[in-house]
Parts: C-alpha cells; structure tokens; sequence
C-alpha cells in the first residue's frame, strides 16, 4: 500500500423532519445508521425497540427544550412526551430513509 491516507469521517447525509404539533421544530436525522448502529439495533428482539433504538441513533440533533431552556436530551425517555402522531411522522420518516438506503446499496 503507497503512503495514501483517507480520513474515516461520517459522510451521511442529514434530512429535516418538522413536525406538526411542534410549530418551529426541527430534528435533523441522518439518512441511515452507521455499521455499529446497525449491530445495536438487531440485538434487539422486538420490532418496536428496534424502531425506537433506530429512531434515536438517527437523530442528529433537535431543537426541543424544557420549560427553563435546557436542550431536552435525545433519548427514549424524551420520546415519551411527544404525541403519537409526531412519532408516526419521525417513524415514517426513517423508514423512507433507510428504505431508500437499502434500494441505493443495492445498486451499487
């Protein structure tokens, strides 16, 4: 091997998801998890853990505080206050991403 080098970085790309019961809200996921994300995923046993723990690796960031300003941490925990329908949304989100990984891994 000659003397090239090549910096291992995250390349993925982020999708914005608003959702509507939170006017102004934005999380930022990224379009699929990393090899090491996938491995904790399918030690897993039941379909929603898997889709919660999916969830919440591939969410990058959001703008959700508490009532004093603190950043509302991004884990399951923190899933549990948001409405049914803003989670079906985020899901359905994912879902399309990883989806659309799955078909583009496929092609090449």
């Amino acid at each position: 091997m000659k003397n090239k080098t090549v910096v291992l970085k995250d390349t993925r790309k982020i999708h914005i998801v608003k959702l509507p019961s939170f006017p102004g809200s934005e999380i930022e996921l990224y379009e699929s998890p990393l090899f090491g994300e996938v491995r904790q995923i399918e030690g897993l046993k039941d379909d929603l853990s898997k889709g919660i723990k999916t969830l919440i690796l591939l969410i990058k960031d959001w703008n959700f505080v508490d009532d004093k300003g603190a950043k509302i941490p991004i884990e399951e925990e923190s899933l549990d206050i948001f409405p049914a329908k803003d989670l079906s949304v985020l899901m359905e989100k994912v879902a399309s991403l990883v989806k659309e990984d799955d078909s583009n891994q496929k092609k090449s």
